[in-house]
């Protein structure tokens, strides 16, 4: 039996790069918010309505682009780093070739629905930036399984700088939202050349022409991945773009594109809940399919304590978004994106049940349970985007403006929730065990004592004007009652920090 100490060294560079890693992720996610704040005020929510319209359209697509390779290369490159360059370069040929059908599918789709000659162009310039998103994060999936993650900060950061000054320039100058897509194309290409920079240095990475057997070979290995992560990205992502349609029927043009604008805002805003999730996905997949090979024992209870840290580190940040809905709103948005606060509420604890799906997901893909990961989220999205739909035109035809993003959130609550029941009905009791049903009934009641407390300090007078003030009250009493009642033991906290540093 192998020794526990390739385990403890697994958890003590996993837990460095996860520290490098959120701290720079957490600085280039906060970047882009403020930066997207700044850009909502500039322009009028009539005005961007179409770029949350666009981007979400374009996302759901362009993940077909990710090809599923990315958590392949955590779990298989991760333990055989000498493969990396035997498909890099095919499945790079192929994104391009996928570029051709993709276009066309999205040109129809457009044709359909009647989108003008603006929104075409946004879409061709995102599509863009969808092929280079997919392309960079194969090469931060490569750079994480190697674990020299060095470099990645830096490249991160400047190609967010890039586009935020780019953005708010072109803006400024009267370009409209299509500054904003063509600044976020170019900083995603000078991050592409720098990451396959990286890449070469850190794993001798070369790019060479695609060979069909290899090509075959991938897509063959990863269509489970692909399947898994095509259906899920779908479900979530595209409700902005559908609301986009149903609304400019229900409401017409104007008040349509205003009404994307308010639920693209609410999902903008509680996407700061998900900052972490590249980290987990990117640091402790790796982690646990390395371990997995070395030790049994140390794989079971490291499922275990990984549910744990994604659900401590995600149930602060998704209650602090949800009781501060309106203050985050008023205070980055302004008060003309006040109709989004219902939406941003509900969509909070959809945040929460991601960590917790991610971590089941990350488990299943280790085991080698694709096949059922893919058809929950191929039923899960086929009955959102079916709500999504109807959700939206019975909402706004019974409650006008506004009431189409807030059904579109609660149609994702309830298909998040759903999936998370039945992901970890397929793991069992291994993922959860007293000590972390303890942690989440300790936690549920201080998370109901601080949601009380904050409409008492409402009730006597901190509303959205004092909002800070409250949320500042409400995280003190947060942390005093989840470090003095122990739910979180603070000496362990102490312990992963002295890891980290």
């Amino acid at each position: 039996m192998a020794t526990p100490q390739p385990a403890r060294t697994e958890a003590h560079v996993a837990v460095r790069n996860l520290t490098l890693l959120s701290a720079s992720l957490g600085t280039v996610v906060l970047l882009g918010f403020v930066v997207r704040a700044i850009l909502r005020r500039q322009l009028d929510p009539g005005a961007f309505g179409p770029f949350d319209a666009a981007e979400s359209f374009t996302f759901a697509w362009g993940i077909v682009l990710g090809l599923g390779v990315d958590a392949y290369v955590r779990t298989t490159i991760s333990v055989e780093p000498s493969r990396a360059s035997a498909f890099v370069g095919s499945t790079l040929w192929l994104r391009l070739v996928l570029m051709v059908p993709l276009a066309l599918g999205m040109w129809g789709v457009m044709r359909l629905t009647h989108r003008d000659a603006a929104f075409m162009e946004l879409v061709w310039v995102l599509s863009g930036v969808q092929l280079l998103l997919a392309v960079n994060a194969t090469f931060a999936a490569l750079l994480q399984a190697n674990t020299t993650v060095g470099g990645l900060p830096a490249v991160n950061l400047g190609a967010r700088v890039l586009w935020g000054a780019g953005a708010m320039l072109g803006v400024e100058a009267g370009l409209g939202v299509a500054a904003i897509g063509w600044a976020w194309l170019g900083s995603e290409l000078l991050k592409a050349v720098a990451s396959g920079w990286l890449c070469r240095r850190h794993l001798g990475l070369r790019f060479g022409w695609p060979a069909l057997g290899s090509t075959v070979a991938i897509v063959g290995a990863t269509l489970p991945y692909f399947l898994h992560t095509l259906f899920r990205t779908v479900g979530s992502k595209a409700d902005v773009f559908i609301l986009s349609v149903v609304a400019e029927g229900v409401l017409g043009e104007a008040a349509g594109r205003q009404e994307t604008a308010w639920y693209g805002a609410a999902a903008t805003l509680g996407g700061l809940a998900t900052m972490l999730t590249p980290l987990l996905a990117g640091v402790l997949a790796p982690m646990l399919a390395r371990t997995r090979t070395q030790d049994a024992a140390a794989y079971e209870g490291l499922v275990r304590r990984t549910l744990e840290l994604a659900l401590i580190a995600s149930i602060p940040m998704t209650l602090l978004i949800g009781v501060g809905a309106d203050t985050w709103v008023r205070v980055m948005f302004g008060e003309e994106y006040g109709p989004a606060v219902p939406a941003v509420r509900l969509l909070a604890p959809v945040y929460l049940l991601n960590y917790a799906s991610l971590v089941a997901v990350m488990v299943l893909q280790v085991e080698g349970k694709l096949r059922q990961l893919a058809w929950l989220a191929g039923g899960a999205m086929a009955a959102v985007l079916v709500l999504d739909v109807v959700a939206a035109q019975v909402a706004m035809n019974a409650h006008g403006a506004g009431a189409g993003g807030t059904a579109c959130a609660a149609v994702q609550l309830g298909g998040e929730l759903a999936l998370a029941v039945a992901m970890f009905w397929l793991l069992g009791r291994r993922a959860i065990d007293r000590r972390t049903t303890s942690m989440l009934l300790k936690t549920a009641l201080v998370a109901a004592l601080v949601v009380g407390v904050d409409l008492g300090l409402r009730a006597v007078g901190l509303d959205a004007a004092l909002g800070f003030a409250r949320l500042g009250l409400d995280s003190v009493l947060y942390l005093a009652v989840i470090f003095g009642a122990r739910v979180v033991v603070w000496k362990e906290v102490q312990g992963f920090l002295r890891e980290a540093f």
